[in-house]
């Protein structure tokens, strides 16, 4: 508002273009990020999992090495399942919010009103960062069709 202060379409229109570019890498950081921890998750799951099952006696149970490459893939793969879809609904929610949140609101509602947008946001967020990833494989020698669940 200090750089833009009018009320113009221009500058709505500015505005809600400068915040969508801004959305798209957050919201490629955002599933990076999510899918590491995720699988740093369960790769610890796992091992204590395994570490539970054993019976130790004075035995140590060596931690395994942690495998980024397989980080990297399950990055990938989240990446190719969710990331585009995620852009066109963050493309359908953030501009019109944007726009009313610049156009319509009065200055001293517009956290508010934003808060609450975001507040949805991140509950879809959680929700596709959450989700399985059903992976699809067709084998023509055996079985026609192979579906994994990740």
């Amino acid at each position: 508002d200090r750089m833009f202060p009018q009320k113009t379409a221009l500058t709505v229109l500015y505005k809600v273009v400068l915040s969508a570019l801004y959305s798209v890498p957050n919201n490629l950081m955002f599933f990076l990020y999510g899918t590491s921890v995720h699988y740093t998750i369960e790769f610890i799951g796992d091992y204590a999992r395994k570490r539970n099952e054993m019976a130790l006696d004075s035995e140590e149970l060596d931690l395994p090495p942690y495998d980024i490459k397989q980080m990297l893939h399950n990055c990938k793969q989240k990446l190719d399942a969710e990331f585009q879809t995620t852009i066109i609904n963050s493309l359908k929610v953030w501009p019109l919010a944007n726009g009313i949140n610049f156009a319509v609101m009065p200055s001293h509602m517009r956290p508010v009103f934003m808060n609450c947008i975001s507040v949805c946001w991140n509950c879809y967020m959680s929700i596709v960062q959450h989700r399985d990833i059903i992976i699809i494989e067709e084998n023509l020698e055996s079985d026609p069709i192979n579906i994994r669940i990740k």
